[in-house]
């Protein structure tokens, strides 16, 4: 049941990357492991140099976690996911090196 609804959350993280980066973005989902979500994968995005960046990790939320919030996990699914919002930073503005976001230089901040 779970694994159905992959194409569709593959089809949003598509459709959220093209309305924020302003043009389609090619992704890959390879396997990874999260507590919680089962199958598991980490979602990379290609840049324009074809350079491959992960961004984030995700999965279909585990029928097990749907019962311990007392929902019934046959009948319904879900999918979860957590973004690196620096790293969508660095792509959208050509960010060489993600440190410079958190050295609090005002000079180079006051670019965005």
């Amino acid at each position: 049941v779970q694994t159905c609804a992959l194409p569709i959350f593959k089809a949003i993280i598509e459709e959220f990357l093209k309305k924020f980066f302003g043009r389609e973005t090619k992704i890959r989902l390879r396997p990874g492991y999260f507590p919680f979500v089962e199958p598991g994968f980490e979602i990379d995005a290609q840049d324009e140099n074809g350079k491959w960046l992960e961004l984030m990790g995700a999965g279909m939320v585990h029928k097990n976690v749907f019962k311990a919030a007392g929902v019934d996990g046959s009948k319904y699914t879900g999918f979860a996911f957590g973004v690196g919002l620096g790293r969508l930073a660095m792509i959208k503005y050509k960010i060489p090196d993600l440190r410079l976001l958190y050295q609090s230089d005002l000079r180079f901040l006051k670019q965005f």
